[in-house]
């Protein structure tokens, strides 16, 4: 309907049919008069009202119910229409003021126009109306649209970024992952190392708390262990109103006794509560005990030619440990007999009337002080104990080449060097086994001797001195100077090389060893076996020898000896 009003008029109500051909001030035809705009209205009212009929009314109702899309584009045009209206309206009629109506023209023109009705404003309005809601309504969603797309376009920009972040993220942690066992593991290490080193100072710092402390441990230990011995044994002692000459002692005649009837260890001890004259020895008088490596071959050679002393038949016997499973009170009678008669040779004593000391030197013995020592103390009350100990690490490389040459057991089958004396090393301590002999034994019955004082040329002859007067012996004989016996290079025909190891192991295994010298020295100072500064001092240097030696840097090639 509209598009047939538009078709009809313009905005001035002149018909499109009858409007000149020509226009402008310099047109041929006469221009009809301008009309008032009340006066178009009109025409336009007019010319709608006869124009519009019922049929063409309900066309449009249904082209408009089934195209809507039809009538927001014909909105649409009508608004750029009256757009256009509004503005070329007034223009126009100045036009028409400024031409001069041609003859006969003018009249018609107006009154063709004062026929058509003016347009409906009420219509245009309306309409106009109604398309400002749908155009009000598209730009708001085309700015809603705008509004959502730049957030994703924002998240496609940022996505790149974000996934080169969270890559760079999960890089760092697999690298912290990668790094962080090898961290922890060198953090322990560390802790271990600082624990050891605190551990060290605190006992080569002062040692005297710790002899204090077991000081008094050791009073209480020995306290209770003579009264347990004074209650279940006691010894006859030496007599001097009891001596006839060529008259056998009371204990002589009853270990007789012992060798010819009832060659047993509970015998001895029983023969052991009779009056002896002074100078015979009780048997056995003494075990040298231990440890493997420390010139305990040595000092049993220099021990066996002494004149006091009744010659062995062998040096380890192993008896204790061997056939008796370190139970003395366990010991199968059969190899009582063989001990006592074979080993312990008692008839050759007999014969020199008791006047020469018998021993043994088994050096499985000091390191199962736990097992053996109550129970060697049960069967030999009276035993006096040698040790000696040799600096820790040395030692132990020279028991396992020891085991290499013979091949015996060996820790590198299955371990190279370092981890076999890391899991070797803190079980095999002195401090244990030493405790556990100090708790059977009285003190003044056990002697440590110092392997690295004891071989050395300023020191060996005193110590060879304080060992036999510890044993009641004569300290000037026979000689003061260790025989070279079992040693390695002997039985290599050469020095050997030494073993490999690097500076930073060497120093760990140091550490380790540490606090067991330490307190070592602390019961060598308590008991009156020595200088306890002094003998921590040898093994500090021969730590320092060994390092003194090796290459540069922590990876730096060490020979141990």
């Amino acid at each position: 309907m509209l598009a047939r009003q538009l078709s009809l008029t313009d905005g001035l109500g002149t018909p499109r049919h009858r409007r000149p051909a020509g226009g402008g001030a310099s047109g041929h035809q006469a221009q009809a008069p301008p009309l008032s705009r009340a006066a178009s209205l009109a025409a336009t009212v007019t010319i709608t009202a006869t124009a519009v009929g019922p049929k063409d009314a309900r066309r449009a109702t249904q082209r408009t119910s089934r195209k809507p899309q039809l009538v927001a584009l014909a909105a649409g045009a009508l608004l750029l229409l009256l757009v256009l209206f509004g503005g070329s309206s007034g223009w126009r009629e100045a036009a028409f003021e400024r031409q001069p109506a041609q003859p006969g023209e003018g009249s018609v023109r107006r009154h063709r126009k004062l026929d058509q009705p003016p347009p409906q404003p009420l219509m245009v309005q309306g309409l106009s109306l109604e398309v400002v809601p749908v155009v009000t309504q598209q730009a708001q969603q085309a700015q809603e649209q705008q509004q959502q797309a730049a957030p994703r376009e924002q998240q496609q920009q940022a996505a790149p970024q974000e996934q080169q972040q969270q890559k760079n993220e999960q890089q760092v942690q697999m690298s912290q992952l990668d790094v962080a066992p090898v961290a922890q593991q060198q953090q322990q290490q560390q802790q271990q190392q600082q624990e050891l080193e605190h551990q060290a100072q605190m006992a080569a710092a002062d040692v005297a708390p710790i002899v204090q402390q077991q000081q008094q441990q050791q009073q209480l230990i020995q306290q209770a262990a003579a009264a347990g011995a004074t209650q279940e044994w006691a010894e006859g002692g030496e007599d001097d109103s009891i001596w006839r000459e060529g008259v056998p002692s009371p204990y002589q005649a009853a270990l007789q006794r012992c060798a010819d009837v009832e060659p047993s260890l509970a015998c001895l001890k029983e023969a052991a509560r009779q009056k002896r004259y002074r100078g015979q020895y009780l048997f056995p008088h003494f075990m040298i005990v231990g440890w493997q490596k420390c010139a305990t071959t040595s000092l049993f050679h220099n021990l066996k030619d002494h004149p006091g002393i009744a010659i062995p038949v062998e040096k380890e016997p192993e008896y204790f440990s061997d056939e008796c499973g370190y139970d003395p009170l366990s010991c199968p009678p059969d190899s009582q007999r063989k001990y006592i008669q074979e080993t312990l040779f008692l008839p050759r004593v007999l014969r020199h009337g008791l006047y020469r000391a018998m021993f043994e030197g088994s050096t499985h013995y000091g390191r199962e002080g736990a097992k053996l020592a109550h129970g060697l103390r049960q069967a030999f009350p009276w035993l006096k104990l040698v040790a000696s100990l040799r600096e820790p690490i040395s030692r132990f490389l020279s028991m396992l080449g020891h085991n290499v040459d013979k091949s015996n057991y060996n820790c590198l089958v299955k371990h190279d060097l370092f981890d076999c004396l890391a899991r070797e090393l803190p079980w095999n301590n002195y401090t244990a086994p030493i405790a556990a002999w100090l708790e059977a034994f009285p003190a003044d019955q056990l002697k440590l001797v110092q392997y690295e004082s004891l071989t050395s040329p300023e020191h060996e002859a005193d110590d060879l001195r304080a060992v036999k007067s510890f044993l009641g012996l004569d300290p000037d004989e026979p000689r003061s100077q260790l025989p070279q016996s079992n040693k390695r290079a002997a039985r290599l025909g050469q020095e050997p090389e030494g073993w490999k190891l690097r500076r930073w192991q060497y120093e760990r295994l140091i550490e380790v060893v540490r606090p067991d010298a330490a307190r070592i020295a602390a019961l060598v100072q308590q008991h009156g076996w020595g200088d306890g500064g002094q003998w921590l001092a040898n093994w500090e240097a021969v730590w320092q020898v060994n390092l003194d030696g090796c290459g540069p840097g922590p990876e730096g090639e060490c020979l141990i000896s």
